[in-house]
């Protein structure tokens, strides 16, 4: 007899809110946006990143993530939504964009064409897409 599959378990999904920031609108020739380095320690440390929330196990409002965002500013809500699996838990990042009315010193501005030179982990290479292109990333 062979040995029978053990059932899957379930991973817990987390909720974020990833804040895209851009220096002109998209699409605008010259464009660049926002990134920041994460913290050394923990999931992902040292890389950039789209600025986002806390990743927690509730959604969050979006008055909630506005109140949380990085900088002052007129957000708008993105159709897109961005799921990505890790090891021990799925994350869903929903997605706000604004523009910054002047390039803020608190983050890397990285022109739209030079993205590739980053090093974005690969959640935060879906949150590019899907704020490029508009669609949910899986």
């Amino acid at each position: 007899d062979y040995p029978r599959r053990l059932a899957k378990t379930l991973r817990p999904t987390r909720h974020g809110v990833a804040f895209w920031i851009s220096d002109r609108p998209l699409g605008a020739r010259g464009c660049a946006v926002a990134l920041r380095r994460r913290d050394e320690k923990g999931l992902l440390g040292g890389m950039m990143e789209i600025p986002s929330t806390e990743w927690r196990a509730k959604a969050w409002t979006a008055a909630e993530a506005k109140r949380s965002a990085p900088i002052k500013a007129k957000w708008r809500t993105h159709p897109a939504r961005v799921r990505h699996v890790f090891t021990h838990f799925a994350l869903e990042l929903d997605l706000l964009i604004a523009e910054s009315p002047g390039r803020a010193e608190d983050f890397v501005w990285a022109p739209l064409d030079r993205l590739d030179e980053f090093a974005l982990p690969s959640v935060m290479r879906k949150v590019v897409r899907a704020a490029l292109g508009g669609g949910n990333e899986r």
